[in-house]
């Protein structure tokens, strides 16, 4: 959905909450129409609890699409940023190498799709289509029940362990470093502190001249034409 090119970034901010809002709904309503009323022991049956709780998976995208197809489309793709979208001015002073990279850029977006639409597929199965093609057993052997819920269950370690670890990982040189500097000037050793702000520094200073050099050579390739 994020790499729509109507995708709209206000519809991105307000289907979350109006599909909080549903669900929540949908959980009350789901009470009253089982139950005939709302209390704590109806809200907390199994099938009051599903209907909030698949209205709450599946109405942010449903929202999401509709307002951006019908309200705010956006037509802003990728082929739009590359050819129409330029700078004030070429300062990529901020951008490292690979950041720079089109290639490089490129092979993560793919990377970042395909792995989104796979685990888009697996929770589809999980949450939908494996339950739905369950309903003929009507009832369930001890076993199977077991297998759903253990399985229901690494999934769940294994989506919070992913998402915990992984930006960790990938931020893991900042997060040293920052830990290092207030370590050191907690504990007066600002030789250390100093080496640290020194390293920033550096390559700071190297990516502003790898970028200017860039700009440079863009430039004399423009007036040499």
């Amino acid at each position: 959905m994020m790499t729509w090119k109507d995708a709209s970034g206000i519809g991105a901010i307000i289907s979350p909450w109006a599909g909080f809002a549903l669900a929540v709904i949908g959980w009350l309503v789901g009470a009253v129409v089982q139950s005939g009323s709302i209390s704590l022991a109806n809200l907390g049956a199994n099938e009051v609890m599903l209907s909030g709780s698949f209205i709450a998976i599946f109405s942010y995208g449903i929202n999401h699409f509709l307002y951006s197809k019908f309200v705010d489309p956006q037509n802003l793709g990728f082929a739009i940023h590359d050819s129409n979208i330029h700078f004030v001015t070429q300062d990529l002073s901020g951008l490292g190498a690979e950041q720079r990279d089109k290639e490089m850029v490129d092979k993560t977006r793919r990377w970042i799709t395909t792995r989104g639409y796979f685990l888009t597929f697996d929770l589809v199965v999980l949450v939908v289509l494996w339950p739905v093609a369950s309903t003929a057993a009507k009832t369930f052997i001890e076993s199977y029940f077991v297998f759903r819920v253990l399985l229901s269950v690494i999934w769940a370690f294994g989506a919070a362990i992913i998402i915990t670890v992984l930006p960790l990982w990938e931020s893991q040189d900042e997060i040293v470093r920052v830990i290092v500097g207030n370590f050191s000037f907690c504990t007066g050793n600002l030789a250390a502190f100093n080496y640290a702000d020194e390293k920033t520094l550096a390559k700071a200073v190297k990516e502003q001249a790898e970028s200017g050099m860039q700009i440079r050579s863009s430039l004399h390739e423009q007036f040499r034409d």
